[in-house]
């Protein structure tokens, strides 16, 4: 795949396809961002959980047996089929294969969209989680023709607001004013969009934490 081709492709599945070089860590976490697309219809406490784990053992702070365990415990069924196949795809996110759970995951959310939009229980529909999920890459990989490099380590400050935004924080918007401050103004432009959401895993943030 050429620059001009990544730049147009519409399909998930071709991208994540094309991105062999991908950390596991990182395919990881793109499956539970996946799931987090689709969150209301992950009725279950256990379903949720299952998620949280798998994001915990990306950053090495869940062990497989912890992962193991809350797969197993999270339910694979529910009565409408939009949710079935959403409680599917926080199972699969914790299939010990990263690149089998990636792509698991992504058939999983794509299905339980196509099943919402189709009862009206979802205001992210069939083609419009697809795009989602397209945009979900691009959020995670950047540009993988022009990747961006950093002289050096960012001050504590940027550091501190990118861990702090990596948590959950609603600050992008202030890690955007500290990276213009410290002379990082092509970096900050990823985090100026109002409302952005930066999963862990976006290319960004790992850059200022140094994380692959």
């Amino acid at each position: 795949m050429k620059e001009a081709e990544w730049r147009m492709c519409n399909s998930p599945s071709q991208m994540l396809a094309w991105n062999r070089g991908w950390s596991a860590r990182r395919r990881r976490l793109f499956a539970c961002a996946c799931v987090r697309l689709v969150w209301p219809l992950v009725r279950h406490e256990r379903s949720r959980r299952v998620v949280e784990v798998a994001e915990r053992y990306a950053d090495k702070l869940a062990t497989g047996k912890e992962m193991a365990a809350a797969r197993a415990a999270a339910p694979g069924q529910d009565d409408e089929a939009a949710a079935r196949w959403a409680a599917r795809a926080a199972i699969a996110c914790a299939i010990p294969a990263c690149a089998e759970a990636a792509q698991s995951t992504l058939s999983a959310v794509l299905f339980a969209a196509s099943a919402a939009s189709l009862t009206g229980s979802s205001s992210i529909p069939f083609p419009i989680a697809e795009a989602r999920e397209v945009a979900l890459i691009r959020e995670m990989v950047g540009n993988p023709f022009r990747p961006l490099t950093l002289p050096g380590e960012c001050p504590a400050t940027v550091r501190q607001l990118a861990q702090s935004l990596y948590e959950g924080a609603d600050c992008a918007f202030a890690l955007h004013d500290a990276l213009l401050e410290t002379g990082h103004a092509e970096l900050a432009e990823h985090f100026a969009p109002a409302g952005k959401w930066h999963p862990k895993g976006c290319w960004a943030v790992d850059l200022i934490l140094g994380k692959k």
